[in-house]
């Protein structure tokens, strides 16, 4: 996907819909890792569901970050770091 290509967005039921338009493999790939797993959203779809706090946050992301993670306070912020690794 360049620049200038078309993007289709559908708002449907409060949710945002990305169709992917024909002729342009990967246009809207996600990743998302679960534990030790990554999934892909080429191989099945991939839902991820925001609280509003969430999005405001992922919003207000400076560009060069492309991560965003929600753990459980018994985690060490060093093994937070480790797990964001892909």
């Amino acid at each position: 996907m360049t620049a200038g290509d078309p993007v289709w967005v559908v708002y449907r039921d409060g949710a945002v819909w990305l169709v992917k338009i024909d002729g342009i493999k990967g246009a809207y790939e996600m990743q998302v890792k679960i534990g030790d797993a990554v999934y892909n959203s080429e191989e099945q779809p991939i839902m991820v569901v925001l609280s509003d706090e969430e999005k405001e946050l992922i919003a207000n992301m400076s560009g060069e970050n492309h991560r965003f993670c929600s753990y459980p306070e018994k985690y060490s912020p060093e093994e937070i770091r480790l797990f964001m690794r892909l």
